[in-house]
């Protein structure tokens, strides 16, 4: 959606928004600590949590659009093939991109801290490529473009969400959704490890279906008139995920679903006063913000990395080999005063808002655009058109 566009009726623009902002801050959290003190705040610390907020609201919006169409088999064909071309080329030409670097480090820098293709060998490419890296059966989930694990787990997550209405059907759906979220979510709560590996997929069924949950308790409320009071409410819910995430402990994970849960009541309660005229989440810059949400999420870890390279090896913020400040639970970490922070941090957003915008233009929206298109001129598929929210 372009900022200038004639505003869609039923479109749950602060959606778009609020994924933009998550978006923002799992980029913030990923700044290596090269200025200690702006890494050091907990809301960036623990920001990491925002894939939560992701995984909540990809469950809310694709419940809506998609939830009462997928009884029949040629829908769900329709609805994974859609999925697959929203998330997949991006992903992939990520993947290219880190790969490439990967062989240019080969051939250029026989001294890095960590080797070419020590992490990012043959197996690590082909678990991404198949989009398999973060189910649990293997530790490469940080490998190549680390973010993707979360597209990883969501789209397998898809496959049991549309398989689920095409074979019990609507009625019943609902009850397997809320099963799996207990079950998900009390396997998170009562394990502090990484669950023999699958911590992640655990953390993806148990935010989706409760956002599938949400959006069915936001179809039960939403011819009400709640919209005056939802307005008040948010801002509170927002005061407490911010409380939550400056006490939280990096360390602890048990705890991690509350704030799924707020997540959800702040999703329910903005799509509640979507319309109204004091919900600031649709101005010009939050719509942008949210436009450029998936790009600059899968966008900025390589901006990032190409940044490090540069600050570690040929800039004046560099130090010797030597020098034990260099070094970081292993990794190196190049220490900024508050001038030079400004500086690298600014050029670092702007190099990356600027990539992540044409990513957006030139393969994220034109692959969806396309996959939409062709799921159209299939016979018998029935339309499946977004209702709300950007997909």
């Amino acid at each position: 959606m372009e900022t200038h566009e004639k505003k869609k009726v039923g479109y749950l623009y602060s959606l778009d928004s609020l994924r933009g902002v998550a978006a923002l801050l799992i980029f913030l959290h990923h700044i290596p600590p090269w200025y200690k003190p702006f890494a050091d705040i907990p809301i960036i610390a623990n920001s990491n949590l925002m894939v939560e907020l992701f995984f909540v609201l990809s469950g809310f919006v694709i419940f809506i659009n998609y939830g009462l169409r997928l009884t029949a088999g040629k829908n769900v064909l329709a609805f994974l093939f859609l999925r697959l071309g929203r998330l997949y080329p991006v992903h992939f030409v990520l993947l290219i991109l880190f790969a490439a670097l990967e062989i240019l480090k080969f051939i250029f820098i026989s001294d890095s801290l960590i080797p070419p293709f020590s992490k990012n060998g043959i197996r690590e490419f082909i678990e991404n490529i198949t989009l398999t890296q973060a189910l649990g059966f293997s530790n490469n989930a940080a490998s190549f473009n680390s973010p993707s694990w979360s597209v990883s787990v969501e789209l397998y997550t898809y496959v049991v969400f549309s398989l689920t209405i095409f074979i019990i059907g609507n009625r019943y759906a609902p009850v397997v959704f809320f099963i799996i979220t207990v079950l998900a979510t009390f396997l998170l709560a009562s394990h502090s490890s990484d669950i023999y590996g699958f911590r992640l997929i655990l953390r993806c069924l148990s935010g989706f279906f409760l956002g599938c949950l949400t959006a069915l308790l936001y179809q039960h409320v939403k011819k009400r008139k709640y919209q005056r009071a939802s307005i008040y409410i948010a801002p509170s819910i927002v005061a407490v995920m911010a409380l939550f995430l400056h006490v939280k402990s990096a360390d602890i994970m048990q705890y991690d679903y509350i704030f799924s849960l707020l997540t959800s009541i702040l999703i329910l309660v903005i799509a509640l006063s979507e319309n109204n005229e004091r919900t600031n989440l649709i101005s010009p810059f939050f719509l942008l913000l949210g436009k450029l949400s998936y790009s600059l999420y899968m966008v900025h870890y390589l901006v990032i990395h190409i940044f490090g390279i540069w600050l570690y090896r040929y800039s004046a913020y560099s130090y010797p080999a030597s020098d034990p400040t260099r070094f970081s639970n292993g990794k190196n970490v190049v220490s900024l005063n508050f001038l030079q922070a400004i500086s690298v941090y600014s050029a670092l957003i702007a190099v990356t808002f600027a990539l992540s915008y044409a990513i957006h233009l030139w393969i994220e929206r034109p692959f969806r655009i396309r996959s939409r298109e062709f799921v159209s001129r299939l016979s018998g598929a029935d339309n499946l058109k977004p209702i709300v929210g950007k997909l």
